[in-house]
């Protein structure tokens, strides 16, 4: 009888763990996103995604979460995701790291792996105005004004990120490894820029082959000005 109610009770524990799990991540997601509007009210311009190999929205961000690096961990992700802050890195205080901080690297080999992306580049990376959220560009940033966000109940500011230790920090809807992650039911939540979170199905909302060929509809959701590019 025991071992029949607990074969009976394992599902609905299971749904109930995955029920916990979303409500924390959609937490941290809106966390995140009034952080980021935090951010924005101080600067007039969103937090840029990175510096030549090194991820600083996050710690941008995290200024405004009162230290908290826990809400930038999905629970649903590999546990190597979550940020664990450390010291020894010999660096001064710099976008928003403490002296001494070891550095969230992202790139290419030694990337740190990371469990939600920054949509930083929008559908075209070597657009003269930038169409995300901002970014380095050549040799210099480029930051995206809070006031260029054309409808910000539509743009997507940051969401779950395919965790591969290559560019884990950043969202792409045209760079296959950078798509957003699948963890949640078959889709992803996203963080717009009015900090609202959706769930959704990223596949519609992608373009591998980087033709233009998905839905304006989908693409321009990517951008700032919100136009399909």
């Amino acid at each position: 009888m025991i071992m029949l109610l607990i074969a009976l009770l394992l599902p609905a524990l299971g749904k109930t763990r995955d029920a916990a799990r979303d409500i924390l991540c959609q937490s941290n997601l809106r966390q995140m996103g009034v952080g980021v509007q935090a951010y924005c009210d101080d600067h007039r311009y969103f937090p840029p995604g990175y510096l030549p190999g090194v991820a600083v929205w996050p710690t941008l961000v995290r200024a405004y979460t009162g230290g908290n690096t826990d809400v930038f961990y999905c629970p649903t992700a590999e546990p190597e995701t979550r940020w664990v802050v450390q010291y020894g890195s010999g660096q001064p205080a710099s976008w928003g790291y403490d002296d001494d901080e070891v550095r969230l690297l992202t790139g290419g080999a030694g990337s740190m792996p990371f469990s939600y992306g920054h949509n930083n580049d929008g559908t075209d990376a070597g657009y003269p105005l930038p169409l995300g959220v901002g970014d380095t560009f050549g040799d210099g940033l480029r930051y995206v004004l809070s006031i260029q966000v054309m409808e910000p109940s539509q743009f997507f500011v940051i969401a779950d990120t395919l965790v591969d230790g290559v560019w884990d920090h950043f969202i792409d809807e045209d760079v296959p490894g950078e798509e957003p992650a699948v963890r949640h039911h078959d889709g992803a939540f996203f963080l717009t820029a009015d900090i609202h979170v959706e769930w959704l199905i990223p596949g519609p909302f992608l373009d591998p082959a980087n033709t233009g060929a998905n839905d304006p509809s989908y693409r321009r959701r990517w951008n700032n000005d919100n136009l399909p590019h």
